[in-house]
């Protein structure tokens, strides 16, 4: 008999635990963090890696996820009071991570992923360097005035670059190209996502869903014009990504309001189609990604980049994406 309290006393604590655990997953966004490792994949690959160098990838890509994760909680950080009113479910306004405590492990995640990147290469921690100062002057100043999507762009663009482990000239229009389209394309992303929490403007989320379009099409500029591009079948992939760019982005366009539908009957009807057709874009990177693999390294480079989608759909069923 005196065993109910204990299991009582028990029961409680695991579900704490377990509570504790999903609100630091869901501010560190761990859906998100494979597509930050499949930028380091696609770089990876397009500058000349091999799948037998796999040391060097997975320190890359850890030192990627590092970084995003700890960007994405300093932008819930700087954001808190906002989200108090638009999104209070949210760990810090919820008050199931405290302020204090997430400032402590961004900083702890920022050390470590420019440790990593910079015991791999000096060129390697010098770009990480440059992407924790584009994050941090997003998160902490300029996420709310007009060039903030493009600065996001730039911010994805430099991930990308950093795991180009094998380019020695970053000046080179072969290397821009790649990261001049994950720029745009995650710039417009970012723009067509500017208020998903509120109503948006129909003009914006246009001009939104154009820009993903232009930066698929761009795919073609890097195979044209890459000297190594041997493959041209990636043009697949990159087609159903713009049918599915185009087919959430006109559902939102029609519905523009910040709440789905009481009546909507699909698993992510507690969401906007706004926000539905950004988290379908964020995950689209992934297959942005492989592409750009495809087209220097092949098949095998595009499935290995693609195997992070598994990770990232699974997990986005239960946890947050935007």
């Amino acid at each position: 008999m005196h065993s109910w309290p204990y299991l009582s006393h028990t029961m409680r604590a695991t579900i704490t635990k377990e509570s504790s655990l999903r609100a630091y997953l869901d501010l560190f966004r761990l859906p998100n963090l494979f597509t930050a490792a499949a930028d380091i994949f696609a770089g990876f690959f397009f500058s000349g890696g091999l799948p037998a160098e796999w040391p060097v990838l997975v320190r890359l890509s850890f030192a990627s996820m590092c970084l995003y994760a700890a960007g994405v909680a300093l932008n819930d950080y700087c954001d808190r009071d906002v989200d108090a009113v638009e999104r209070p479910s949210r760990p810090l306004p919820s008050g199931r991570v405290k302020p204090g405590r997430a400032l402590q492990l961004i900083l702890v995640l920022f050390i470590a992923g420019l440790s990593l990147a910079f015991s791999l290469s000096v060129q390697t921690g010098a770009i990480a360097a440059l992407l924790v100062a584009c994050v941090v002057a997003y998160d902490a100043v300029l996420k709310h005035t007009p060039v903030a999507p493009l600065l996001m762009g730039g911010c994805r663009a430099l991930n990308l670059a950093m795991g180009m482990y094998f380019v020695a000239d970053f000046t080179s229009l072969t290397t821009l190209r790649p990261i001049a389209i994950v720029c745009l394309y995650i710039t417009a992303v970012t723009f067509f996502a500017r208020t998903e929490a509120r109503r948006s403007d129909r003009a914006r989320l246009v001009l939104g869903v154009l820009g993903q379009i232009v930066a698929l099409s761009g795919l073609w500029w890097v195979w044209r014009y890459t000297p190594n591009a041997r493959h041209h079948e990636f043009v697949y992939l990159a087609g159903a990504l713009a049918l599915s760019i185009l087919y959430n982005g006109i559902r939102a366009i029609q519905d523009p309001k910040p709440h789905a539908s009481a009546r909507a009957t699909s698993p992510h009807s507690a969401m906007s189609r706004v926000q539905l057709a950004v988290k379908r874009s964020i995950l689209g990177l992934v297959v942005l990604d492989a592409c750009i693999a495809w087209s220097v390294a092949g098949p095998e480079a595009a499935a290995i980049t693609l195997a992070l989608l598994v990770p990232t759909v699974l997990l986005a069923r239960f946890l947050p994406v935007t």
